[in-house]
């Protein structure tokens, strides 16, 4: 990836990432078993975002490309996309006008007002432009001034514009990271992988709960030059 320049996001499955240049082409690199690498062809590309075994795109005119492991309906009719986010095995995008779209029938039919929408096991949360989540089947009535959300296949996680955290965990997650994103403060960004979150804060420093001693310790050498991209 030493040819990989004028990159504006980057985005990570289990084992291939996406990089969005500043042209609108997509770069890949990685595992390529299930044809998730293939957007060679990709073009006026203005958000990205990868499943695990997929790859996903916004075009500049609101439509999606996909590529990858999971069969999903026909995405032709998913137009005037403004914000998508993919699960293990679904998709959620939000359109202009704040109204949902999901590979999960029956979801979400009469939501209103949404800027951004994860999937969550077989359920979708959605937030609203007020900092207010809806999902069916989930309490998420003290969720009150969220600014961004993501999930992973274990949690949910809420941006607050104090820069605090809300975690919902989707299966049993360890005790010791839930208390420590909970303890968090100046967040401005995150990101969510498998078992840990990467975090960056007001100052510019970067901490992730819950990584790998790896991860830890890679955060600690000075990495002048680094640019990280957050949903």
């Amino acid at each position: 990836t030493e040819d990989w320049v004028q990159i504006t996001a980057v985005a990570a499955g289990y084992a291939h990432t996406l990089a969005l240049m500043e042209d609108g082409h997509v770069l890949a690199t990685g595992n390529n078993s299930y044809n998730q690498c293939d957007v060679g062809n990709w073009s006026n590309v203005t958000a990205i975002c990868c499943g695990p075994w997929d790859s996903y795109a916004i075009r500049a005119d609101g439509s999606l490309l996909h590529c990858g492991f999971t069969s999903l309906p026909n995405l032709s009719g998913w137009t005037n996309v403004v914000a998508l986010n993919a699960g293990d095995a679904s998709l959620a995008a939000v359109r202009q006008g704040g109204t949902l779209l999901a590979s999960l029938p029956g979801i979400g039919k009469e939501w209103r007002d949404l800027c951004a929408a994860c999937p969550i096991d077989r359920n979708i949360a959605a937030l609203k432009k007020d900092g207010t989540l809806l999902c069916d089947g989930r309490d998420f009535s003290g969720w009150t001034d969220v600014i961004a959300i993501d999930s992973s296949a274990s949690l949910l996680v809420g941006l607050r514009s104090d820069g605090t955290l809300l975690v919902e965990p989707l299966l049993p997650v360890n005790k010791a990271l839930l208390s420590a994103l909970a303890s968090e403060e100046h967040v401005i960004g995150f990101s969510l992988a498998g078992t840990y979150a990467l975090l960056l804060h007001e100052d510019g420093s970067l901490t992730a709960p819950g990584a790998p001693d790896e991860i830890q310790a890679f955060l600690r050498e000075p990495n002048e030059g680094l640019n990280l991209f957050f949903r």
